[in-house]
Order: C-alpha cells, then sequence, then structure tokens
C-alpha cells in the first residue's frame, strides 16, 4: 500500500511540473501558475506522507509506518523525474541565473570574478553576443557579486563544459541535492537511534521529504538558485561529523561557508569544543578565499556587505522597525538582536555538551538549535528571497514542525510583486498589503498553535518516541 501510495502522489506531482515547464518553455508562465504549480505539489506530497501513515496515524507526519525498498527506489525515481522538468526550463519569475552565467565566464577567463563588477563591461565590444545580452540582463549591475568562491568554481565548471547554458549548473546542483539526501539519511539514522532520542521522522520518510519539497524542486530545478549546494554541503558536514571524521566535517563546513556566507550561523553549533574541527573548518577557508584576499579583495564580502546595507525585500519584523526608527538604525537593531539570539541559544547548547555528556539533546546531530537560528534570521532579515528558507529544510525534513512547515509552504507568496501581478501601482518589487499579511499572518498562526502544543505537554512540544530505520 505504501508504495502504491507514493506511485500515485509522484505521478500527479509529475503532472504538475511538467506542465509547469512547459509553460516555462512558452513564457507562459505567470506568478499564478508557479502558485498553483507549488499548491499542487504540497498537496499530493502531505496526501502521500498521510496516507502512507497508516490507519493509526491521523495526520501526525511522524507515526510509524512500514516501509520497503522499493518504497525508497521509487521515491527517489520521482524526485529526479520533477528535477528533470526543470533541468532544461528557463527560470520563472527570476533572473539571477544572469549573474550565475557571467560569474561562471568571468572566473574561467581571468580567474577573479570579484576584480569588477558587471556594469565596469559594459560597452564592452570585445564580449561574445550571447554574454553581451546576458551581461544586459544581470540585475543590481553595479553591486559585486554575492556568492562565494566554491560557487565560483561550480560556475566556471559547468561555463567550461558549455558557456553561457545554464544545463549544466542544474545537472551540478542535481548532483548536489543526491548528496543532501546521503547526508539526510546518514544523519536520520543516526538520530533515530535509541540514543538519539528524538528524530521526528524515520529516514525513508526523511528522505521523502526532503527530496520531493515542492520549494526546493522549484527554487533548485527551476530556478537555479546554489543555495542547494551549500545547504547540501552543511548536511553532508554534519553526516561525516556525526561519523567521528571532525577534521573532515569541519573541512565540508568551510566550503559550505565558502559556497554561502549563509552556512555560518550553523558552524559554532556544529563543531562545538572540536579542535580538529575548528582546523578543518579554518582550513577550507584559506584554501577558498585567500587567493583572492591576496589580490587584494574581499571576495564575496563586499556584495555581501552591499547587500546588507541597502537591500529590503519581504521583510517582516525589519519592515516594523523600519517604519518605525527608519532604515540604518532598524539593520543595527536587526543585527543586535540576531546576534543576542545566537549568543543565548550558543551559551545554552555548549553549557549543556560540557556538562552533561551523554544527553542527546545536546548532540549536534539532534540539536533543533541551528533551526531556530535560521528562523530568527529570517524573521529579522532584511532581504527574505523565497529560497533562503532551504536552510530550513533539513530541520523540517528530520523534525518536521508546524512552523517550519508552514514557513516553507508560505514563503512563495512573496512572488506576489508589482512586477508579477502587473500591478502598475506598485514598484517592480514592491508587495501589496496581502502579500505578508497571508504570508507572515499564517507563520505567526503557526508559531501560537506551537506555543499552546507546548502547554499543553508541559513547556514543551510533543516529540514522538524513536522511529525505525525504514526496513522491514
Amino acid at each position: 500500500m505504501t508504495t502504491r501510495r507514493i506511485v500515485g502522489a509522484g505521478i500527479a506531482s509529475v503532472v504538475g511540473w511538467c506542465a509547469l515547464g512547459l509553460l516555462s518553455q512558452h513564457e507562459f508562465a505567470r506568478v499564478y501558475h508557479v502558485w498553483g504549480s507549488l499548491a499542487w505539489g504540497w498537496f499530493w506530497l502531505a496526501w502521500g506522507m498521510w496516507a502512507a501513515s497508516g490507519p493509526n496515524s491521523g495526520t501526525n507526519l511522524a507515526r510509524q509506518s512500514r516501509w520497503s525498498s522499493r518504497s525508497l527506489l521509487w521515491i527517489g525515481v520521482f524526485a529526479v523525474l520533477f528535477r528533470v522538468c526543470g533541468l532544461f526550463s528557463p527560470p520563472i519569475l527570476e533572473d539571477d541565473y544572469f549573474r550565475f552565467l557571467w560569474d561562471g565566464r568571468m572566473m574561467a577567463l581571468t580567474g577573479n570574478p570579484y576584480t569588477t563588477s558587471p556594469a565596469a563591461h559594459f560597452g564592452d565590444s570585445s564580449i561574445q553576443p550571447n554574454f553581451q545580452a546576458i551581461l544586459d540582463s544581470v540585475n543590481h549591475p553595479d553591486v559585486p557579486t554575492v556568492y562565494g568562491p566554491v560557487c565560483q568554481a561550480a560556475f566556471a565548471g559547468a561555463y567550461w563544459v558549455s558557456p553561457g547554458e545554464l544545463w549544466p549548473w542544474k545537472l551540478l546542483l542535481l548532483f548536489a541535492e543526491v548528496g543532501m539526501a546521503w547526508g539526510l539519511w546518514d544523519w536520520s539514522r543516526h538520530t533515530s537511534s535509541p540514543q538519539g532520542q528524538g528524530c521526528v521522522m524515520d529516514p525513508i520518510r526523511v528522505i521523502w521529504f526532503a527530496s520531493w519539497c515542492p520549494l526546493a524542486v522549484f527554487e533548485t530545478s527551476f530556478n537555479a538558485h546554489p543555495e542547494a549546494l551549500a545547504v547540501s554541503l552543511m548536511v553532508v558536514a554534519v553526516a561525516t561529523f556525526g561519523r567521528g571524521a571532525l577534521w573532515i566535517g569541519g573541512f565540508v563546513a568551510g566550503l559550505a561557508v565558502a559556497t554561502r556566507i549563509f552556512a555560518l550561523p550553523w558552524v559554532p553549533f556544529l563543531l562545538g569544543f572540536s579542535r580538529r574541527g575548528w582546523t578543518g573548518f579554518g582550513a577550507a577557508l584559506a584554501i577558498s578565499y585567500l587567493p583572492f584576499w591576496l589580490q587584494g579583495n574581499l571576495a564575496d564580502l563586499s556584495g555581501v556587505l552591499a547587500m546588507g546595507r541597502e537591500w529590503e525585500f519581504n521583510s517582516s519584523f525589519f519592515a516594523v522597525f523600519q517604519w518605525a526608527v527608519g532604515s540604518g538604525t532598524a539593520r543595527v537593531m536587526s543585527l543586535l538582536i540576531f546576534t543576542g539570539i545566537v549568543v543565548a541559544l550558543l551559551a545554552r547548547e555548549w553549557k549543556r555538551r560540557f556538562q552533561i555528556k551523554g544527553d542527546s539533546d545536546c548532540n549536534p546531530l539532534t540539536s533543533l538549535a541551528p533551526g531556530w537560528v535560521y528562523s530568527a534570521l529570517w524573521l529579522l532579515a532584511a532581504t527574505v528571497n523565497p529560497w533562503y528558507l532551504l536552510w530550513l529544510l533539513p530541520f523540517a525534513a528530520l523534525r518536521p514542525r508546524i512552523v517550519w512547515l508552514t514557513a516553507l509552504m508560505l514563503v512563495s507568496i512573496s512572488y506576489g510583486t508589482g512586477l508579477n501581478l502587473a500591478e502598475p501601482r506598485l514598484g517592480v518589487f514592491e508587495h501589496p498589503a496581502w502579500v505578508r499579511f497571508f504570508e507572515y499572518g499564517g507563520i505567526a498562526a503557526a508559531v501560537g498553535w506551537e506555543i499552546l502544543q507546548a502547554r499543553r505537554h508541559g513547556g514543551r512540544p510533543r516529540s514522538p518516541a524513536p522511529q525505525p530505520n525504514g526496513k522491514i
């Protein structure tokens, strides 16, 4: 029965992703089509996982069910089919990919994409016509690139395979997602052991949710955002660290930070007091950044700083702070509050790990703290693009908290901008009032539900018993 449910949900989901891919080929895809495809994917994922959980499970995704190797095979087959639908489809409602293509060219030809901004090359007659069109389409061309050295190496690799084409980069992201699946499998098997005490979903169900998550399918296979590469590296770092390879785990975590700076808040929770882990982490950063620092630039840090100073999109608490005290003060307030949250969570985690050895909640593989750190980051950040929430995906897959699932589902409402809604009264990236009301109102309702559940269960959310490792 479980396999049939997976196949049924998979076929229905493939229809939705294929339809979106066909629409994108003819430039018919609009924001309503994206919302419809995402909602369709979420419906069939929820139906499949709920139905497969058995007659006594209700809507709780954590209930025990019977699995087989065929179930895992079908999950993998459909996960690949979803991504094939997006592999040759042009990105939808997004133009960030022009920056990826341009950075790949600059990295391959000059070895340093951070020396100049795209705007510095306007009017350069030596640029081939196809790359001239790409250059003309890069957004914020005056801002240096915000993508780290590992990203740039991957962009260059895609350029060498097929210059100016996006499919090699998308194919690389597909391999990265396979790596994430391996990492989550190993991670979840560790935390579902009797010593782990607290993995909400068994390993097969973890892979099912992570690989079929509609937000991940859309933002990675269709829109080619590099978050999947960085998140995958961080998940592999966790799994490697859990196997006792501390130096290698730290090194891979360093590569994740050198891919996207957003990996940084996760690192201290993983490495803790491990000297070997921090040594590997430092080695990866040195290898990735020193070649650019020695040339006199800050690599991706220049672009990240410019983004932090100037941009605002889809913010929540930051928008309130900005309305009350102005943009500059709001950014300082958000940074101070976020730093305070990280310090408090780190102090709690490190103290418990030092004092109470063997407590599963102190184990970096079972702790929820990094997930809550990312929750705080995106609530306080000035810019919250939908693909940023992929940093919550591993935690939502392992422990499906209502607030994380709600955020992953609702963040795509933010595509409802003046440009995508064809609303002339709004700015290009401006939202009508109802967008953030439904997005953050839904998340606030989920937070309220979490608090209510915590009160019902003695001050903390109920944590189901450990699940089996998926074997019959």
